[in-house]
């Protein structure tokens, strides 16, 4: 068998051994980071949406005695940020903001999640901000 060798492909194989396993880790490093900020954010949600749901348990007894379903705000306000400081994800939380009107409490919570891998190119966090809402309800006879 006639091999033709060209002078241009010397090493070409080697180059690409030693390019692909870096290209490899990389990859899998930037997987694992962008996993990690999504987890973060789930939890984040989750925090947003308990604190809500604690907020919309505030209603006002008067309403409540009239059949209506209606929130004291202040109460809920109150009631919001309290479960966001208790909640065992708080050390994730830079900022917390709720709002409440009489039918609703709202709560935006913003983290951030630190990479890892990407920090070496100089990202080292990705900021994140969730929204959670509640409405109250009556139940019962």
């Amino acid at each position: 068998m006639n091999r033709v060798r060209v002078d241009g492909d010397r090493g070409s194989v080697a180059a690409w051994m030693a390019i692909v396993p870096v290209l490899v880790v990389l990859l899998g490093g930037v997987a694992v980071d962008l996993w990690a900020a999504l987890s973060v954010h789930t939890r984040l949600a989750a925090l947003a949406d308990d604190a809500a749901a604690a907020g919309a348990t505030a209603l006002d007894e008067g309403a409540v005695r009239g059949g209506a379903a209606v929130l004291a705000e202040p109460a809920a306000h109150a009631r919001a940020v309290e479960a966001v400081r208790a909640h065992p994800d708080a050390a994730l939380v830079t900022d917390v903001v709720a709002s409440a009107d009489a039918t609703r409490v709202t709560v935006v919570v913003t983290g951030a999640a630190d990479l890892s891998l990407l920090s070496i190119v100089g990202i080292d966090a990705i900021p994140l901000t969730v929204e959670g809402a509640a409405t109250p309800t009556l139940r019962g006879p």
